[in-house]
């Protein structure tokens, strides 16, 4: 708070009160962090904010001078009078001494709350107001939990999702709380809120996880307790919980039923240092709490969805993990009574859910998570069974792949002797039970068998009829090999947003069908070369396909595919050939600036930079002219390392002019400290060394030693502090104190140096890093004594 306005209710000037402060501060006896703000129309002059941290030193400052049983020099009321902004602050105060134990507390009434929650809306302060609030008696609870429920009304009937959403998440930790002391009836209230949210279709799974984290109370770092978790389980199969909607009830309970949760915390012991750490309830915690939850689970699983069934499979899989006996996160491993508990949960879930199973996808997937049960569900459709078979892995791969093999072969055999569209149906039919286990891989599977049918345009026709065009890329490829891909079936797949990619590939790679190759190149978007599954195909096109690619009427088509195309010979072991439409198709490429590099453009500049210097330089200088606005080129950094010293001077002298010179001279130096120390010997060196060394490309480019770059610039006749602010600019690791001591063993080297002009760097720098070296020293002292607040 500000000295001016606190020092008036003591009679007392802003000077006197402020040395006060100070003193008690220096004196040791409470931490106060001091902020300093502007405070005027002249926004030249300072105001002092002093605040007692952290909070609970403050109250219980507070609790000895005013709540003691004593008269005190200016009475609480006089205080709010004079500062009513800060009413919130005290009234937080009041409730603070009141719980560490006052001997004389005055207690705000609840009607001094109602008049500053609706500033503090229910932020941190209103909810850190309403918690310590709900500790101090049962009146007081009541008043909060009513409170809380009304807000939720309130937000209901005003349509505002937003509010209500953030009304019972408080509720939730408010519950949450209660519920480590007792079976609370106040657990009624957060259902109730939950049942209209999901009512509504609003967010109702954050105050979900908000009472969930309550209630596992793994927030100290101590090994949490199972009472209020047993609790809820218990409040949860009561009938407080029967009006929540089976799908929020089944959230509630998979969340509750997770077998193991975090518990990490910054450790005190250590600045900065945090404990990762992992917990999972005692066997007889795992007990009591599905005990509690069992019946009603039970209950409410044979009214689940197959939309909910995942998340419920999900649940039973982590405790079969328990069971047998595997890691937790952050480390540890469950004991043999932890993995008895476990396994009876996974086991009964497990028997819950076998009922509702209906679909192929959620089979496969349930027989994957349940088989460490020893629980299986059987799968009438073969196929199905084959496509989704998993490895196993005690067998040889090769063996193991043979048998998988030969299983399709067997189930599909039934379908290739039938009308392609059956087959076709069955796969569109069966998408999305596929996805949920192979992510879309099974139907690729199957278009490798029919691609070595001996007709293969006739599945790819229903292939492209039944959508299916993206998983039919090796019956597209066959379909070219075999010389049976026709102009109409190859239009046709131009259309196809799924076909387009796989036909394009397979014509620039294979096809020898001049007629065809022409189709496809002449369609070709730049957007078809950068989707190209892979830079193989065209650096195996053919001479004249290569050739129709270097010379497409499309600047932005060639230039890429030339790009590609000597990025992917650059991984070849053969020699790159020599392509007169190369190099002029290069000198066309738009070089994007962003922060997403290109790897292959990159390489196939480096390579331009290496056999075609002339062309690259030229290339550069028009991306230089045509800039608007700024730009660092950093994109072009890696490849200008390719160019001899010679080149870079030539390309330097035709960017020397450009308002983003700076940066171009870093990028164009390729760390070169030689180059460097030439090029700004230069008379007319045309960048200043304030500018070169605010860069964008200097800060974020190669860090060079004071020593080196004191040396490289000397023809610039800096001055030591022109120097000495770079040791701090980039990414710096360690604390304060510890970078600073590397950059002050740096200075006393050079300050030993024979050469005046780096001693003389070395002397200041010395006298730059001492104090500040000192001082963060000392802060570091404070923050491992005291903690980092306020500092």
């Amino acid at each position: 708070m500000s000295p001016i306005r606190a020092a008036d209710p003591f009679e007392l000037n802003p000077t006197q009160f402020e040395e006060l402060i100070r003193s008690v501060a220096i004196a040791g006896l409470v931490d106060v962090r001091r902020n300093r703000l502007w405070n005027s129309p002249d926004g030249r002059t300072f105001e002092n904010y002093y605040r007692v941290v952290p909070r609970t030193i403050a109250a219980s400052i507070v609790a000895d001078v005013y709540f003691a049983g004593h008269a005190t020099a200016v009475r609480i009321s006089d205080i709010k009078t004079a500062l009513p902004e800060l009413l919130p602050g005290i009234l937080q105060t009041q409730i603070y001494a009141a719980l560490l134990g006052a001997e004389a507390p005055m207690v705000p009434p609840a009607e001094e709350l109602l008049t500053v929650l609706p500033d503090l809306k229910l932020g941190s302060d209103g909810d850190e107001l309403l918690r310590t609030y709900a500790l101090i008696n049962p009146e007081c609870t009541h008043f909060v939990f009513e409170f809380l429920r009304q807000e939720v009304q309130d937000a209901a009937e005003a349509n505002d999702e937003g509010s209500a959403v953030a009304a019972t998440k408080v509720l939730a930790a408010r519950v949450a709380d209660s519920l480590q002391t007792e079976t609370t009836e106040r657990v009624a209230f957060f259902f109730d809120s939950l049942t209209q949210l999901a009512a509504r279709g609003w967010d109702y799974t954050t105050p979900i996880e908000t009472v969930v984290e309550g209630v596992q109370d793994a927030r100290t770092g101590d090994f949490p307790t199972s009472t209020a978790i047993v609790h809820l389980c218990a409040a949860m199969a009561s009938d407080q919980a029967q009006d929540l909607p089976d799908h929020a009830w089944l959230e509630l309970a998979c969340r509750v039923l997770q077998p193991t949760f975090d518990g990490n915390y910054m450790t005190p012991e250590k600045l900065n240092s945090f404990v990762m750490q992992s917990f999972t309830w005692l066997g007889e915690d795992i007990d009591a709490l599905y005990d509690a939850l069992e019946p009603e689970l039970v209950s409410r699983l044979a009214m689940a969805s197959d939309a909910e069934l995942p998340d419920l499979i999900e649940v039973m899989s982590k405790w079969a993990h328990i069971a047998g006996g595997y890691h937790l996160p952050f480390g540890g491993v469950p004991s043999p009574g932890q993995q008895t508990a476990a396994r009876r949960v996974a086991v009964s879930i497990a028997n819950a859910i076998v009922p509702l199973v209906a679909t192929p996808g959620l089979r496969a997937v349930f027989n994957r998570e349940a088989s460490s049960l020893e629980i299986t569900l059987d799968e009438p459709d073969e196929l199905f069974a084959a496509l989704t078979a998993e490895r196993d892995f005690s067998e040889d791969w090769e063996e193991d792949r043979r048998l998988r093999d030969a299983e399709l072969d067997r189930a599909l055999a039934a379908y290739i002797e039938q009308p392609p569209s059956v087959i076709m149906t069955w796969l569109v039919d069966h998408d999305a039970d596929l996805a949920m286990v192979k992510h879309g891989s099974a139907a690729w599977s199957v278009m490798v068998r029919l691609s070595m049918r001996p007709d293969p345009e006739v599945w790819l026709r229903v292939a492209l009829d039944y959508g299916l065009g993206r998983a039919a890329s090796l019956l597209i490829s066959r379909c070219v090999d075999n010389g049976v891909m026709t102009v109409p079936l190859a239009t046709e797949l131009l259309g196809d947003a799924g076909g387009r990619g796989s036909l394009i590939s397979s014509v620039i790679n294979e096809c020898q069908d001049a007629e065809l190759a022409s189709l496809i190149v002449d369609a070709l978007t730049v957007e078809d070369i950068q989707d190209l599954d892979s830079s193989y195909a065209i650096g195996h096109a053919s001479e004249s396909t290569r050739q129709a690619l270097f010379t497409h009427p499309e600047p932005k088509v060639r230039s890429s595919a030339a790009a590609l195309w000597a990025a992917e010979m650059s991984y070849s072991s053969e020699e790159m050939p020599a392509d007169p439409d190369w190099a002029t198709a290069m000198s066309d490429l738009v070089v994007p600036s962003g922060t997403i590099r290109d790897h292959m453009q990159s390489k196939a500049l480096g390579i331009l930079a290496k056999t075609k210097p002339e062309i690259y330089i030229s290339l550069l200088v028009k991306h230089v002219e045509a800039l608007e606005g700024n730009d660092d080129f950093d994109e072009w950094e890696e490849s200008a390392r390719e160019l001899s010293s010679a080149h870079r001077f030539d390309l330097w002298n035709r960017v020397r002019e450009s308002p983003i010179a700076r940066n171009l001279f870093w990028v164009i130096s390729a760390a070169d400290v030689e180059w460097i120390t030439t090029a700004v010997s230069d008379a007319t060196f045309p960048v200043s060394l304030s500018k070169l060394l605010h860069a964008t490309r200097f800060q974020h480019g190669k860090r060079y030693p004071l020593r080196v770059l004191a040396v490289m610039l000397r023809p610039l006749k800096w001055q030591p502090d022109d120097l000495l602010w770079t040791l701090e600019v980039g990414t710096q690791w360690g604390e304060d104190h510890e970078r600073l001591e590397r950059h002050l063993k740096e200075c006393r080297e050079l300050a030993e140096s024979p050469e005046p002009d780096l001693a003389r760097l070395g002397e200041r720098g010395v006298e730059t890093f001492e104090p500040r070296l000192a001082e963060a020293r000392a802060a570091a002292r404070r923050a491992a004594v005291r903690g980092s607040l306020g500092y």
